[in-house]
């Protein structure tokens, strides 16, 4: 009875029907059931509460909705996951050391973009077929110009697939450089390189000509102040406009002015993304949770994290798939206590006796008339100093 206390002046008895208000009181028995027809039609919180409140009622019955619809299936699979903050890459020391690649179709024709991501200097192939081999021969002269990379970033195409072909593992044990693929089906996660190949998209279909179009790309200034090829050779390139001898005198470029640009622009870049998506991070995963999968749209259990950030391995019924956090949706477990539980987090307002004040203590009951009853009492609202103006600075004492 301890949680029906709080709503004593709120309970009563209509034809045998317990009522709170104009709610019906509901068994714990029913509850469960209760629940089930409120979220009959899927909706929100705040909709099964709005419809709770006009006919039934137990203590904790917002605690329990919302527990409820927290564990409905069908709302999992249609929930949308807020986006989460932007994580950006961290700048690298010197050139070379970090590398994105990615194929993209154009005119009917198949390129191999390699960018790098501390000069934005890109390299473009025309490739006949998608393959490791093809990719490792691109890559192979790329490494005979500007040497061995360190780090190398792509989607998770088949020709970098484990499963099916070990090619391109041998190629990066060979070369002794690391690769680093972006969860499938999230191209965000290797946002450079898609970038540069929406660019390179672009301004091939406007000029045509390929090797033109770099020429200018590679001396044109970046957002730091410097060209992709002061920042990787040190030196300005000759085009078709005019420049003068000087300043094609190869530079060193100061690293401390560079580095500051790029944390800046790195910096608002985030700022912007996270502020335009009103950003969130998500609720963390770990082993065993049970988690919906967005694009294949199955039920599965997290089996492990990947070294990748908001990366996830998940088992399902049709074998392993990795996804990124943004692409699962998290079934929230069920609370040890049960629907109706007495602790509610609902009360009404702790009610206080009536406090008499001193003044109506003093008052006799022979009530006195005019200006006696309030002569004696202080107002309880607040006050203020008056001032009455002070018209021609008329002094009294000389008047």
């Amino acid at each position: 009875m301890k949680p029906y206390f709080s709503y004593y002046d709120k309970l009563s008895v209509n034809e045998g029907v317990i009522m709170f208000g104009p709610r019906v009181l509901m068994p714990k028995e029913q509850r469960k059931e209760a629940l089930e027809a409120l979220h009959l039609g899927h909706q929100g919180i705040i909709k099964c509460r709005n419809r709770a409140n006009s006919s039934l009622w137990w203590p904790g019955i917002s605690r329990d909705i919302k527990q409820k619809i927290k564990q409905c299936r069908v709302c999992a699979e249609h929930r949308p996951n807020r986006p989460e903050p932007l994580l950006p890459s961290k700048f690298p020391d010197y050139p070379w050391e970090v590398v994105a690649m990615d194929l993209f179709k154009f005119k009917d024709n198949w390129y191999l973009l390699v960018t790098d991501y501390y000069s934005r200097y890109p390299e473009l192939y025309k490739v006949r077929n998608m393959t490791a081999s093809v990719i490792i021969q691109c890559l192979t002269d790329c490494f005979a110009r500007h040497g061995i990379l360190f780090i190398v970033r792509s989607d998770n195409g088949p020709q970098f697939d484990p499963l099916k072909t070990r090619e391109f593992i041998n190629f990066t044990n060979k070369f002794n450089f690391t690769h680093i693929t972006s969860s499938p089906h999230y191209p965000k996660s290797n946002g450079f390189i898609e970038v540069m190949v929406k660019t390179m998209k672009l301004s091939l279909e406007k000029t045509g000509d390929m090797h033109l179009f770099f020429m200018e790309y590679r001396l044109t200034p970046l957002e730091c102040g410097f060209t992709p090829s002061e920042l990787l050779m040190g030196r300005k390139i000759r085009s078709l406009l005019p420049i003068h001898p000087d300043n094609l005198t190869p530079v060193l470029i100061d690293r401390k002015v560079l580095l500051h640009r790029e944390n800046v622009r790195i910096q608002r870049q985030k700022t912007n993304h996270d502020e335009k998506h009103y950003t969130k991070e998500s609720i963390a995963l770990k082993e065993g949770d049970e988690v919906w999968i967005k694009d294949v749209r199955m039920w599965g259990v997290v089996k492990a994290k990947c070294k990748e950030p908001r990366s996830f391995v998940i088992n399902c019924a049709k074998g392993d798939y990795r996804r990124t956090r943004s692409q699962l949706v998290k079934l929230l477990p069920c609370e040890d206590k049960e629907p109706g539980d007495d602790s509610c987090s609902e009360r009404s307002p702790s009610r206080k006796s009536p406090v008499t004040t001193e003044a109506e203590e003093t008052v006799d009951d022979a009530q006195p008339t005019g200006n006696s009853v309030t002569q004696g009492i202080t107002p309880r609202r607040g006050t203020r100093l008056r001032k009455p103006p002070d018209y021609y600075h008329f002094d009294s004492r000389f008047h």
